[in-house]
């Protein structure tokens, strides 16, 4: 079960997903590779960054300690 939806702005998600997408071109990693290290799957973290479904807190807490932003 996952942590509570983070609330967080649009601009604030669009932001995320753009530095999550920086961050896999500038690394050289793929959403895949990514994913695996969060614990989600490809197809989840795909649909995290296009908005398709909220970002939980603690996924976010993961993805902020792997990008670093």
């Amino acid at each position: 079960m996952h942590s509570k939806i983070s609330i967080s702005t649009p601009l604030e998600r669009a932001k995320t997903s753009m530095n999550v997408m920086l961050w896999l071109q500038d690394n050289e990693r793929s959403q895949a590779w990514l994913a695996r290290q969060i614990g989600i799957s490809p197809e989840h973290l795909n649909r995290i960054i296009k908005g398709h479904v909220p970002l939980h807190e603690d996924i976010e807490n993961k993805l902020m300690e792997i990008i670093g932003k």
